[in-house]
Order: C-alpha cells, then sequence, then structure tokens
C-alpha cells in the first residue's frame, strides 16, 4: 500500500500519526508540508488528499480541486480493482458499483 501511495504526486507518511500519508501536488508543496507537520502536529491536515491506512481500512479525504482531484480518484480507482473492498461516501452510502467499468 505505502509503495502505491508514494507514486501519487508527491506523498510522505507523517511522522506524528505513521498510518497517514500526504500526498501534495508539488515536490515544494511536500515539502513545505512536511516541515509544516513536524514543527506543529497539533494544528492538524491540510487540504491535500490524506490516505490514511489501517489493518482494516482505508480513509481516504480525497481533494477536489485539480491535479490532486484526479489523483484521488486514481487511488480510490486503484484500491476497489486491486483489493476487494467496499467504498463509502461520507455520508455511508455504498458506492463501490459506481467504480465498476462499465460492461
Amino acid at each position: 500500500m505505502a509503495a502505491h501511495i508514494g507514486t501519487l504526486g508527491f506523498a510522505f507518511r507523517d511522522a506524528a500519526l505513521t498510518s497517514m500519508f500526504v500526498v501534495a501536488p508539488t515536490a515544494a508543496m511536500r515539502d513545505s508540508l512536511q516541515a509544516c507537520r513536524l514543527a506543529h502536529p497539533e494544528n492538524g491536515f491540510p487540504r491535500v488528499l490524506l490516505i490514511q491506512v489501517a489493518p482494516e481500512e482505508i480513509h481516504v479525504a480525497p481533494a477536489l480541486d485539480g491535479a490532486l482531484a484526479e489523483l484521488s480518484a486514481a487511488f480510490i480507482t486503484w484500491l476497489a480493482a486491486t483489493y476487494p473492498c467496499q467504498v463509502f461516501n461520507e455520508f455511508g452510502t455504498d458506492v463501490s458499483a459506481a467504480l465498476e467499468p462499465a460492461p
């Protein structure tokens, strides 16, 4: 999982919450966000693609704008195609069928 997430944009594993991966659109933003998280982890996470990996579930806070929106969609599509899983939106609605390729 970590290896694939590392191929998305410019990603890093958060030092304070090691189950969380932060994906930024540029190397400069990644470096800045990583420095901010190291200095002040209590300030929370930025509005970028966030992926939290736990043994039984993965939480994705997708980015909604620009290149990160495409990376968010690509990761969720890859996840659903690679692992047997269900995908729920923020309202708890199962949206797995929407990710299946058309016949």
